[in-house]
């Protein structure tokens, strides 16, 4: 039996029609360290090292993108990023002037959608995980619902 392919990333943007909760919610929760927001970025130097890859960003870091609608011209510089290995937050020293980042840029972890979707019932569910009765759970219709509306 082959196994279900999954996301690895949602980008942000596409949250507020998945959850029901406008972009500015989805940007509080993550002021307050409940959802980590990632971007993919290409090689920089953050003094001495150099980061590549999925990195963190501070959500007051790219507050105008989260609180100033969903503008797609909208942009702002980040200078700070937090890598896997170095969980401080570390400044991004070469180029000068930071990354710029725009909304669509930024994702979540689909590990962290998934955990924030279950505690805080965003997708109705009640809070069940085990079976409910009915046609077998071989496959994540729910799920797969989701997506393709949210799509």
């Amino acid at each position: 039996m082959m196994s279900k392919i999954t996301k690895s990333y949602f980008l942000l943007a596409d949250l507020p029609a998945r959850w029901g909760h406008s972009l500015t919610d989805i940007g509080s929760w993550a002021f307050s360290g409940r959802l980590p927001i990632v971007i993919p970025i290409g090689p920089v130097r953050c003094d001495k090292e150099v980061a590549a890859g999925m990195v963190g960003v501070n959500a007051t870091d790219v507050a105008r993108l989260l609180f100033g609608g969903r503008d797609p011209n909208r942009s702002c510089w980040v200078r700070r990023i937090r890598t896997e290995r170095v969980l401080e937050w570390q400044f991004i020293t070469e180029p000068e002037q930071g990354i710029e980042v725009r909304l669509e840029d930024l994702m979540l972890a689909a590990d962290d959608v998934a955990e924030f979707e279950q505690i805080n019932d965003l997708l109705g569910l009640g809070g069940k995980t085990g079976r409910r009765g009915g046609r077998s759970t071989n496959y994540d219709w729910e799920g797969m619902l989701v997506d393709v509306i949210a799509d």
